[in-house]
């Protein structure tokens, strides 16, 4: 079977790791097993075709249109479409009905808050696609299910390989390690972890502060805060580079999850992200905890409501404390058991998803 996972120049590459990135990414891995699979961008400024590794094509079109006749072209069954321009609805629109035999499925991976533009969105989308929609968050699913019998929900994969099997840390620790995974981002909380960690009254003798982490170079608010690091000692900062994908880049992630203790996400809000992140589904299939804050999108990770910090207690350092202290003494039971019914392992996902190809 060929199956297609298509959108507008930069909305997903293969190799990098942002959402929409590892989403498809692992999705394509686990499915070139079987399929022939093809990565497909518009909007480039020359028209490209290469093999990336067996069973995995990638494709750079100038158009739209450029690409549709590609996926016509190449018999390609099935196509997810990950973002597509508003201006290039009518034209799939009309080339779905004029060719029945090609399936439209669509990935929705952003929620929208304003009510009457999600309305909005989801009675487009329903009328757009001639496939189903994958849903990577419950609360976009129960928007999408209004419109059509054909939405799924998928949570964001993780690859099965990465699922604790025992630890990869090597390093001789003496102190407890609380840390901070992700990009220096206001809407992440980056700098709500930062202040948590330079003014906490936590014994020094016992706890050890992380930052493992990486700044957008063209916003101030992320310059900022990492210039704030470089000048500072008592938070060891790791500037990371998790922004190129490798299989070295995975087991650096794996290491540095298994070598903290606990992680502090205290996110403002997710808009900067996909809806279900991914970062707390990467730490709890390690094995391990965050505390993390109690906001819209993230009810589907409520793991423990012991680790939940509320909107105003996000910079109550006491009350952080406090958590952080009780989830070290919580056995992880729980999180093994949320992890096992949420069914998140890209074998899962993937096989869920072909269900409806097939």
């Amino acid at each position: 079977m060929k199956i297609a996972f298509i959108g507008y120049y930069d909305s997903f590459q293969y190799n990098k790791i942002g959402g929409s990135d590892s989403i498809v990414r692992r999705l394509s891995n686990y499915l070139s097993k079987k399929h022939e699979i093809y990565l497909l961008s518009y909007g480039s400024r020359v028209f490209s075709i290469e093999n990336l590794k067996k069973n995995i094509n990638q494709g750079f079109f100038k158009t739209f249109d450029e690409m549709l006749q590609y996926i016509d072209k190449e018999s390609i069954t099935n196509s997810v479409c990950v973002y597509i321009c508003p201006r290039d609805y009518l034209k799939l629109f009309i080339f779905k009905i004029k060719i029945r035999k090609l399936f439209f499925h669509a990935l929705i991976m952003a929620y929208e808050k304003n009510a009457i533009r999600r309305l909005l969105f989801f009675s487009i989308t329903s009328a757009l696609y001639n496939g189903h929609f994958f849903c990577i968050s419950k609360r976009i699913f129960q928007g999408m299910k209004v419109f059509s019998k054909k939405a799924m929900l998928i949570l964001p994969p993780v690859d099965d390989n990465f699922f604790s099997t025992g630890t990869v840390c090597s390093e001789r620790k003496d102190k407890i390690r609380i840390s901070y995974l992700g990009r220096l981002d206001y809407g992440k909380g980056a700098d709500l972890a930062y202040n948590f960690f330079m003014n906490s009254q936590l014994d020094n003798s016992k706890y050890e502060f992380h930052m493992y982490a990486y700044p957008h170079k063209n916003d101030s608010f992320s310059m900022d805060l990492h210039d704030k690091l470089l000048k500072q000692n008592k938070i060891i900062y790791h500037e990371t580079q998790l922004y190129g994908h490798s299989e070295k880049v995975d087991n650096f992630l794996a290491r540095l999850i298994d070598c903290s203790d606990i992680f502090l996400l205290p996110y403002r809000f997710i808009d900067s992200t996909i809806d279900m992140p991914l970062v707390p589904m990467e730490i709890m299939s390690r094995g391990k905890a965050f505390i993390f804050s109690n906001i819209d999108g993230m009810s589907d990770l409520i793991y423990d409501e012991m680790a939940l910090l509320e909107k105003d207690d996000l910079n109550d350092h006491q009350i952080i404390s406090n958590k952080i202290q009780d989830m070290l003494n919580n056995n992880h039971t729980t999180i093994a058991n949320f992890v096992l019914k949420s069914g998140f392992k890209t074998s899962i996902v993937s096989d869920k998803m072909l269900s409806v190809f097939e």
